[in-house]
Formats: C-alpha cells, sequence, structure tokens
C-alpha cells in the first residue's frame, strides 16, 4: 500500500489510472476464470504496475503536450526502474512484480522493455497490458480527449494478436460491456 501512496504523491492522474486498471484487470481475470488467488496477484501486479514512474523526472511523466523520442525513451524505463524497485519488496509475489516489468510488451514482440512475445510475456502482465491500454484511451490527457468506450474497444479488438493476447481480447469484449 505504500506504493500506492508514492505514486499518489507523484500524481493523481497515475493514481487513478493505477486503481482503473486494477478494477478492468480484475474484471477480466473474472471473465477468465481465475481463481481466488490468481485474481489477488493480478489485483496487485495491476494497482503497481506503473510504480516505477515515480522514479521518472515528474516533469516528463506529466509534460501536457507530445513526448520528444529522448523524454519516451525516459519515460520507457519506468518498466525496468519499477521492476528493481519491487525486487526490495519480499511481501509483493513475483508474477505481481512482473507485471511491473512486462506490461508494455506486445505479442508480436515489438513491445519494451525487452521485446519479448507471444506466451513469454507473463499471462497477468497480458490482461494489464489490455486494461492498461482501455483505461489510457477512455481517459482525457491534457494532449488529447477521452475516447469512447467503443471505440477504444474496437482498438483493442484491431490489435488482438499484435499487441494483446487475442483469446484474452475475445474475454475482455465481452466482459467489457456490462461494465459500467
Amino acid at each position: 500500500m505504500i506504493n500506492l501512496v508514492d505514486i499518489k504523491s507523484m500524481d493523481n492522474y497515475t493514481y487513478q489510472h493505477s486503481v482503473n486498471v486494477a478494477v478492468i484487470s480484475l474484471v477480466l481475470g473474472v471473465q477468465l476464470q481465475l481463481n481466488q488467488n490468481d485474481l489477488y496477484t493480478l489485483c496487485m501486479g495491476a494497482l503497481i504496475h506503473d510504480i516505477g514512474k515515480v522514479l521518472i523526472p515528474k516533469d516528463i511523466v506529466l509534460k501536457p503536450g507530445p513526448l520528444t523520442h529522448e523524454e519516451f525513451e525516459t519515460i520507457k524505463q519506468h518498466t525496468t526502474k519499477g521492476y528493481d524497485y519491487l525486487k526490495g519488496c519480499l511481501d509483493i509475489s513475483a508474477p505481481a512484480r512482473i507485471v511491473a516489468l512486462q506490461h508494455h510488451e506486445k505479442m508480436d514482440g515489438h513491445g519494451y522493455p525487452d521485446n519479448v512475445k507471444n506466451k513469454s510475456i507473463n499471462r497477468f502482465a497480458r490482461i494489464v497490458a489490455i486494461a492498461d491500454v482501455y483505461d489510457a484511451l477512455t481517459s482525457d490527457r491534457p494532449y488529447r480527449k477521452a475516447m469512447s468506450p467503443n471505440d477504444a474497444v474496437e482498438y483493442i479488438l484491431a490489435h488482438g494478436d499484435t499487441q494483446f493476447d487475442y483469446e484474452m481480447v475475445k474475454a475482455f469484449s465481452k466482459a467489457v460491456v456490462p461494465y459500467p
């Protein structure tokens, strides 16, 4: 929980985003029929997936416009910085910690930080990747307006098997309809 306080002290958007991603991940996890222990691990991983952003300069994380190439390269470091930070948190399971590292990996291997692909990406990270993108797309940002939930789902469906796990995308499209 201290990790969430760290996130909230950095900025409210990242904190709210982390909570939203946890809720959306749990909805998808229930749809995928994960057991209670897996849902707990998934929720913990989702809550702390962006913890590395507290280790990135605030002016870059909170920049109100598009990032330069160099700034984007710095932002991308939040995955490895977060994972390295969480290595010292022995009360957080290894599968939950790996979510911080792998939530930006893509099924086709074009993600970061390690360009791993397919089933080499932790299943909790594959779930959080969908929830992360969905929440980001449906949230207002200083540099763009939020997409409608339907458009965000269409985006995710269109990128099944390239960015996201296709089976999870199909489950997500069923689960997100009743989500308020």
